[in-house]
């Protein structure tokens, strides 16, 4: 399903988990869904909707297996490095026997698709090291479960923190968000009074 400009998304398994491709002349995965036949059937369908356009990455946005774990097959099938952000390697390589990580990218960093540009975003709060990106032109942010329509944001509790996550929540506030693009559930076409009732939550708990 195209859920904006160039921006395709999958939804798999029964936790509503969101794998989405973003296709310029190149193209990214953002999330992979977990080890299973079912998310990277699902993934690979959907890129060969869109073209079968050539892969630069399968980017993870953190450790947990419902989104890093079918990375790596996913890279065998249709190329693409790995990437995740620095923090989270480690951890992923635990959760992921055999993944194979091809780039770490810290806050700021970008990639070339072509006609788009990715630009990395640190975004802290469910585990330490949460990565999102955003598609600049379009005004989309992918979020990993920094934020999450089908049930209430929470944290790992080994490897989160809640004031961390409020301070990413002010920092995406910064952005030209139109759309965004969530680790679980529905897409958010009103990014500004969404995560402006995610600050308030915060607050009040």
């Amino acid at each position: 399903m195209e859920i904006a400009p160039n921006v395709y998304s999958v939804e798999v398994g029964q936790k509503s988990n969101n794998i989405y491709l973003i296709k310029g002349r190149y193209a990214v995965f953002f999330d992979s869904g977990f080890d299973t036949n079912e998310s990277v059937s699902a993934a690979q369908n959907m890129w060969n909707t869109a073209g079968k356009p050539e892969v630069r990455a399968i980017v993870i946005s953190h450790r947990h297996s419902d989104h890093s774990g079918g990375a790596q097959r996913l890279s065998e099938e249709v190329g693409g490095i790995i990437v995740c952000a620095s923090a989270e390697k480690s951890p992923i390589e635990r959760e992921v026997p055999g993944i194979q990580i091809g780039r770490t990218v810290a806050d700021g960093e970008t990639m070339d698709l072509g006609s788009i540009m990715l630009k990395f975003i640190s975004t802290p709060g469910h585990t330490d090291g949460s990565l999102s990106a955003i598609y600049a032109q379009e005004g989309v942010l992918f979020a990993g479960d920094t934020i999450r329509t089908s049930d209430p944001f929470k944290i790992d509790p080994k490897a989160g923190d809640l004031e961390m996550q409020f301070d990413t929540l002010l920092k995406l506030q910064a952005f030209n968000l139109k759309v965004i693009c969530p680790g679980h559930g529905p897409s958010v076409y009103d990014p500004v009074t969404y995560i402006e009732k995610e600050l308030a939550r915060l607050e009040v708990g």
